[in-house]
């Protein structure tokens, strides 16, 4: 797999680590960015905002993504893609 982007980049490298755990799911591309945004520090608010959606839609996307990756909090999951 070639890099295009440093975004692509980190998605391969959380792709790498969930092979070798065996742990995780494929997440969708508004998944990955939502948990992006997360990971900066941002609150649900101002990523929705970023984003130009609802509130409830980033909480969705969050949610779904910890559920795909058994994550038992969003720290899990943010650690995994963020």
């Amino acid at each position: 797999m070639r890099i295009v982007s440093r975004e692509q980049g980190r998605l391969v490298v959380a792709m790498q680590a969930r092979e070798t755990t065996g742990k995780g799911v494929a997440i969708s591309q508004k998944e990955l960015e939502v948990l992006r945004l997360t990971a900066q520090g941002r609150g649900i608010k101002e990523v929705a905002s970023a984003l130009g959606g609802a509130s409830s839609t980033v909480g969705s996307h969050l949610s779904t993504a910890m559920k795909k990756n058994g994550a038992r909090n969003l720290a899990e999951v943010v650690v995994l893609f963020g």
